[in-house]
């Protein structure tokens, strides 16, 4: 969940970000979404806190769940001049960042894979699993590993959506195709196929079930 920092970022309250930071608060903590304190000042626009962060460490090129970095989410002008001369600064190569999360995913799967056990913890806040998570974002080799590491494609999160729920939604046609090959619950599918007909969310949903 939310750190102290993340909330005093939120907030607005630059004394007491920087008597956090200075008793030891980690600049870089992840929310449960993925956002770190910096992500909450970039989307905020609150540019003294970003710049204090900044000079404190807080990595410019931190990727959230959604694959955004605070340069992607800040909406005022004087702070993506800021981040984006920061990032040109570092030499931060923000199309790397945002494979690194794949990058890993595709070492656990394998470890997973030639251990015979599989060591993925649910999302505290959504129930998602690391199959979720690579049907959302379209990660395929992922996908494929976790599945032959024998991951359970019906698995539901805390809302009961399942990782092709999730390939749906965020339109991920191949990761799709690869779930609906290795699904044995056909009735799953169709109520997938059922809610995005009417959502009319995903179109293409409907020809990987033929």
């Amino acid at each position: 969940g939310l750190t102290a920092l993340h909330q005093a970022c939120i907030d607005d309250n630059v004394d007491m970000v920087k008597f956090l930071v200075e008793n030891g608060a980690n600049i870089n903590q992840p929310d449960n979404e993925g956002w770190i304190p910096l992500h909450a000042a970039a989307s905020c626009g609150y540019l003294d806190i970003a710049e204090f962060l900044i000079g404190q460490g807080a990595h410019v090129g931190a990727v959230n769940s959604e694959g955004d970095t605070p340069l992607d989410i800040a909406e005022e002008e004087a702070m993506e001049e800021l981040l984006q001369n920061e990032v040109n600064r570092q030499g931060v190569d923000i199309e790397a960042a945002r494979k690194e999360e794949e990058r890993i995913m595709l070492r656990d799967a394998r470890q997973w894979l030639n251990s015979g056990h599989i060591n993925d913890v649910r999302h505290a806040k959504s129930g998602g699993t690391a199959l979720h998570v690579a049907a959302a974002k379209g990660y395929t080799e992922v996908l494929k590993l976790l599945i032959q590491a024998g991951y359970d494609v019906n698995i539901k999160d805390y809302d009961g959506w399942t990782p092709l729920h999730a390939a749906a939604h965020w339109g991920k046609e191949e990761a799709c195709r690869i779930l609906v090959d290795n699904l044995c619950d056909m009735e799953m599918v169709n109520k997938v196929l059922h809610s995005e007909k009417r959502d009319k969310k995903s179109p293409l949903i409907e020809s990987t079930a033929n």
